[in-house]
């Protein structure tokens, strides 16, 4: 049996930061098939400074635990989310790993 590819969305959240602008701190990829939003959050959040970092970890967990409603988690996260905390438009790729497919865009994307 070979490797079933399927459709997912792509997306990143993006903290502004006052120094370099805005800067990737999670990866999304809602697999709509499964009606599942997963979360990958980058390993470095301190270098944002320990009271932005806390802040983002609290938020990041609070929308972890609320990813088996994805569909109505992030179309809350993209009709909410400005400023300082932000979302990016969807990108539509195929997968055939999820797990394997945050390691890649985390990988590509956490410079």
């Amino acid at each position: 049996m070979g490797i079933v590819e399927r459709s997912a969305d792509f997306l990143l959240l993006q903290f502004e930061r006052r120094d370099l602008g805005l800067w990737p701190v999670a990866v999304l990829l809602y697999d709509a098939e499964a009606e599942r939003l997963h979360i990958k959050v980058r390993d470095d959040l301190e270098e944002i400074g320990a009271e932005d970092a806390e802040l983002l970890r609290l938020l990041l967990t609070q929308f972890a635990s609320e990813s088996d409603s994805g569909k109505e988690l992030l179309e809350r996260l993209e009709k909410t989310l400005s400023n300082s905390l932000r979302i990016s438009d969807r990108t539509q790729i195929s997968i055939d790993d999820v797990d394997g497919a945050l390691d890649r865009l985390s990988s590509e994307n956490f410079v």
